[in-house]
Order: structure tokens, then C-alpha cells, then sequence
């Protein structure tokens, strides 16, 4: 297959309200798409936004990769070691040009990503909610969207009191039981002297599981995993990692897969190393925008693992720019979806002209 053309766009993406990570508060999610065509006018398309705090490149280091990768893919065929050639590239340029080329192989054949790679793939996504706020704004929150239909929650510690935490952990509990789930995400921001008895307390409750409690992926699996007994799920770990050395960490839950921080062939990597061992894979998004949610959510459909994905980050934007994705009761029916990158309309955009 022949690439014809790759061009360059860039976007902003208003937030419904600011987004605090870490030391910065941001207004607006900001990042590049590319959109990769052939000769046939097939078309492909993959979004390049690295997140600040949590990816090694940022949004200015990028673009250069971006050109110089346009430089070497326009006008040729697409190599057999395409792989390869991508390695080099951080994390966020690896997946825009990995699921974009994916993209345009699948529109070739007139099919969807998830329909290509996966044809029996189940496309109704299930949506974990995203807990967040004060203590009175959450359990409104979670006792609304219980109501709406969604079946996993994610909640953020480690900010507050432990023990206020703990109570707010056993009131969500009460509110979603007895089929509901709660995920909890530390961030690494425990410290490893935390008394024992919270986590004593942590373990004699039904979570899913916990998400990277201490900077130390070591610590964790020591203090939680053998002795409490708490589900542990890896998040930031995983960048430490290659897929094969989940091998060593067989215990765990779950792993949250995060391709803009591993790239679509790492974390497809990821997934099946943790199917072979038993462990949960999850898709989980770094606020992307529409566009990359819709391929995170084919990449869920493809695994087919039937596990709540981590994307109700797309409800956090002003979205005036893609197609409107829906999650209704907490799924997120991709058959409703089939035409999403034909309906983008590339004037709401800013196209970098390159030389």
C-alpha cells in the first residue's frame, strides 16, 4: 500500500471545567492528529497528545518527530518493518502513527478498526465512571450514574485524610452493592509508612482492585499484594516494563493500558501477556479527545475482555470540534459509530503546512 499523503493538524479542546494535574491547572486539552491517505483516497487517522506530568515527551518535542516520520512514510509504500522504523519514537508519536496506519488499513477494506482486527468483537463498551469533587458532590455523582446504569467507579486517593477516605470508600460501596465496582487509583502518592490498619481496613472491603499505591512497583506487591491481600492493579509501572516481565508480577489484578503513554502495539502487547496470565487488562484513557477516545474504545472491543474501560474522560469537554460520542448507561455502542471518521470535519481544525 502506497501512502499518498500525510497531513498535520493540531487542536484545542476546552474543558467543561479545569483540569488540576499535578502543579498545573489546564483550561484546554491541546494535541496533534494526523491523518494518513492513500492512493485509493482510503483514509486513516491517529491522535499524538502526550499528557503533562505523565508522558516523557511533550507537546512541543513531538512535532518534529511528526514531520520527520511524514518525511520518511509520504509517498512510499508502507514497509514491511514498519515497527521498526516507529521504535525509536516516543510512546504518543508510536500510537497516532500505529493506529492511524491501522486505521487506513481497515478503511481499505471498507471495515471499522475494531471490525478488522477483531471481526467478532463485541463493539458495546462498557464505561468505568470517573469519581471526582468533594465528598457530597461523589456521592451524588455515583448515586446519579448508578441509577443511569454505569457498574464500575473509579476513585482517586490519597489527597485527603485516610480515614475520611476510608468512609467515603465504605459509603460508594453501600451505594453500588451488591453488583457494582469500585476501582481505586493512588496515583503512587501513599506513603509506605501508612499504619497497617488502614489497609487492614482496606482489605476486609469488596474492591476491585488498587491502582499503584507506592512509587516502589516492589513495595507494593510486598506490603499489599502478600500480606493484605488487596486486588493491586499497575498503571505507571507498566513504563518500567516490557510486556514479558509481567511474568514476575502474576499476582496482580488488573493493568491499566494507557497507549498514549505505551503505544498501540506495546499495550496490545501488554494485554495479551496479561490474558495468558490471568490478569485483568484495562483501556484507559489520558484525556484524549474524541478521536483517540473512539480508537482507545475499538482497542477495548478488539481484547474483548468484556472489562470496563477507563473513558469516561470524554465527558469532560466543550466538544464543538468531533463527532458526538455517547455514553448512554454506561456503555458506549460503537455500531453507532461506524462513519466517526468520515463525519470529522477537517475546517474546525488547524492544519500545519509543512515544506
Amino acid at each position: 500500500m502506497i501512502i499518498d499523503k500525510i497531513r498535520i493538524f493540531s487542536y484545542s479542546l476546552p474543558f467543561l471545567t479545569p483540569l488540576k494535574i499535578k502543579d498545573r491547572t489546564f483550561n484546554f486539552r491541546e494535541g496533534y492528529l494526523i491523518r494518513i491517505s492513500n492512493k485509493n483516497d482510503n483514509i486513516g487517522w491517529g491522535e499524538i497528545s502526550p499528557l503533562y506530568g505523565f508522558s516523557i515527551e511533550t507537546l512541543e518535542s513531538v512535532l518534529s518527530d511528526i514531520i520527520n516520520l511524514k518525511q520518511k512514510l509520504e509517498n512510499f509504500q508502507v514497509p514491511q518493518e514498519i515497527l521498526k522504523i516507529l521504535f525509536p519514537y516516543s510512546p504518543s508519536v508510536r500510537f497516532g502513527f500505529e493506529s492511524a496506519l491501522l486505521n487506513l488499513m481497515a478503511s481499505e477494506k471498507k471495515l471499522t478498526l475494531a471490525g478488522f482486527l477483531n471481526p467478532t468483537a463485541n463493539l458495546k463498551i462498557k464505561i468505568n465512571a470517573l469519581l471526582d469533587g468533594n465528598y457530597d458532590d461523589i456521592i451524588k455523582k455515583t448515586d446519579y450514574l448508578y441509577g443511569q446504569g454505569y457498574e464500575t467507579f473509579k476513585l482517586k486517593i490519597g489527597k485527603n485524610n485516610l480515614n475520611d477516605e476510608l468512609k467515603l470508600i465504605e459509603n460508594l460501596i453501600e451505594i453500588i452493592k451488591p453488583d457494582g465496582k469500585l476501582r481505586l487509583d493512588a496515583n503512587r502518592m501513599l506513603s509506605e509508612g501508612i499504619s497497617d490498619n488502614f489497609f487492614d481496613k482496606l482489605s476486609s472491603l469488596p474492591i476491585d482492585y488498587l491502582e499503584e499505591p507506592f512509587p516502589s512497583k516492589n513495595k507494593t506487591i510486598e506490603l499489599l499484594n502478600s500480606y493484605h491481600k488487596i486486588p493491586i492493579a499497575f498503571d505507571e509501572s507498566l513504563l518500567e516494563m516490557q510486556p514479558a516481565d509481567l511474568k514476575d508480577y502474576s499476582s496482580l489484578k488488573a493493568v491499566v493500558l494507557k497507549p498514549t503513554m505505551l503505544g498501540y502495539t506495546n499495550s496490545m502487547a501488554f494485554a495479551t501477556s496479561a490474558i495468558s496470565l490471568g490478569i485483568t487488562p484495562v483501556i484507559s484513557s489520558s484525556f484524549e479527545s474524541p478521536l483517540g477516545i473512539y480508537i482507545l474504545a475499538s482497542m477495548s472491543a478488539i481484547i474483548d475482555n468484556q472489562v470496563h474501560a477507563g473513558l469516561e474522560t470524554i465527558n469532560r469537554f466543550d466538544n464543538k470540534l468531533f463527532p458526538y460520542l455517547d455514553i448512554s448507561n454506561g456503555t458506549l455502542d460503537l455500531n453507532n459509530y461506524h462513519n466517526f471518521f468520515e463525519e470529522i470535519d477537517i475546517k474546525k481544525l488547524e492544519e500545519i503546512e509543512i515544506d
